[in-house]
């Protein structure tokens, strides 16, 4: 009996709105178990029966159509609670590379704070503008086109059977909802700051005279390659997306991972080798006597070693999920 309730009530707590959704599925449960208990007593019920009482209950998503609002509006039914966490996500992100953006204009002084509060503002307008209305259409076409066959809930109500139930996810499959959270905004940050800001990137150091900034990459040459960082980028927000949509691991899933990651490294080990991509021309920094082109190749070998390395534990531990048992 036990098995096909779980499978019930985890359906349904997969879509439940996020708001006291613990709450509301404690409060599912009980109703549940109770009016089991009211309509059959104690005892253990056969298999066929249990199927029987879920039917009559009705489908997962009609008991959590009651929380949420209406399936036909643009972004309906369970792709809502996911599209309002990532437009909020979206938002943050935003909010958050322009305020580290003005911070950083006024702490090299390439900004007067009147200015820099100015553009802030402006700034945020336009992002938020941008934020909301990418992450719409992005859902729009996920819940056009990804899973067709849910956007009619009449249809479904009609033709729900207990029977096609998913198991439970094994514990391979679970996923940790922060993960493709904290992934989202790591690369709503990477976009925002290499397509909006990148400009601003300099090399920074104090001489016995004065402050120097010297621009960090080469204007005529790293536009060429923005076009590929965005795609690798955006491939991989959308696929955060609809991980976070489908709220578990499978072994496609982890094979998209696998390719996105790796795909990722290869363009940025390309583009990295591109000469004279960095600009290092100037002087040297003060402290160490050490000129910026050699201090960056020290700092990019070790940097590369070690993004390398946490790409294949990443990479192993994916198959090793694949495969286990």
């Amino acid at each position: 009996m036990k098995k096909w309730i779980e499978r019930y009530l985890y359906q349904i707590e997969k879509t439940l709105p996020q708001k006291n959704k613990k709450d509301l599925i404690e409060e599912i449960r009980s109703n549940l178990y109770d009016e089991l208990d009211a309509t059959y007593g104690t005892v253990d019920l056969p298999e066929e029966e249990i199927l029987a009482f879920l039917q009559k209950n009705g489908s997962p998503r009609k008991i959590v159509s009651a929380f949420r609002g209406s399936d036909e509006a643009l972004i309906g039914g369970e792709l809502f609670p996911i599209y309002r966490l990532v437009v909020k996500i979206a938002l943050f992100a935003s909010f958050l590379g322009l305020l580290i953006a003005t911070i950083v204009a006024l702490g090299f002084g390439t900004q007067t704070p009147l200015s820099a509060f100015g553009g802030f503002l402006s700034g945020a307008v336009q992002a938020a503008i941008g934020a909301v209305g990418s992450v719409t259409i992005i859902f729009a076409l996920i819940q056009r086109f990804m899973d067709p066959e849910k956007t009619n809930l009449q249809e479904e109500l009609d033709s729900w059977n207990p029977k096609d139930l998913p198991a439970l996810p094994e514990k391979k499959y679970q996923l940790k909802r922060s993960e493709p959270i904290a992934a989202i905004i790591f690369l709503i940050l990477l976009i925002l700051g290499f397509n909006f800001f990148w400009e601003s990137f300099a090399w920074a150091y104090n001489t016995n005279a004065e402050f120097v900034i010297v621009p960090m990459l080469n204007r005529e040459i790293f536009p060429r390659y923005l076009p590929w960082l965005n795609l690798v980028w955006g491939s991989s927000l959308l696929f955060n997306i609809v991980l976070l949509i489908k709220n578990q691991w499978t072994t496609l899933l982890r094979v998209i991972k696998i390719i996105l990651d790796w795909a990722g490294l290869g363009l940025f080990l390309w583009i990295i080798s591109m000469p004279n991509l960095f600009i290092f021309e100037g002087s040297f920094l003060q402290t160490t006597g050490m000129n910026l082109y050699t201090l960056f190749q020290s700092m990019a070998k070790i940097g590369l070693i070690t993004l390398i390395v946490l790409m294949i534990f990443e990479t192993g531990k994916n198959i090793y999920k694949i495969v286990q048992k």
